[in-house]
């Protein structure tokens, strides 16, 4: 009994999520700038929408805060779908599993997720939509 109360208690957790608003957005981004001191020239790509220069640990950063990455699985698929066509960018989820993949995984969680990211802009795979 107790283990299906436990399982309706975490099918419950995983069906509330939804993307944050985009000032809880732009308010994590901002938090992730300061806290992986991310160079200024990189935050202005980033803010328009460019892979930077220097991402170091940013792309973490943000999908922690987002709850769309975790350090064993990276990406959530579903999620980083629904928050990125929340956020006015064009993707597919299959674009999104084409670069979420396990030759991009590093034992350097920040390596990984901006592995991820590079193989989306590399690719032409995310732009902002027009």
């Amino acid at each position: 009994m107790k283990l299906l109360i436990a399982f309706c208690a975490v099918c419950a957790l995983v069906q509330a999520w939804s993307p944050p608003t985009e000032a809880e957005s732009k308010k994590q981004r901002d938090e992730c700038f300061v806290s992986e001191n991310i160079p200024k020239e990189s935050q202005d790509m980033l803010n328009k929408g460019l892979f930077p220069t220097h991402p170091g640990c940013y792309y973490r950063c943000t999908g922690l805060k987002s709850d769309i990455w975790d350090d064993v699985n990276g990406y959530s698929v579903d999620r980083s779908y629904d928050l990125l066509t929340a956020e006015g960018w064009e993707v597919t989820k299959a674009s999104l599993r084409k670069c979420n993949t396990p030759d991009k995984k590093n034992a350097d969680p920040c390596v990984w997720s901006s592995a991820i990211a590079k193989c989306l802009w590399d690719n032409d795979l995310i732009k902002r939509k027009a």
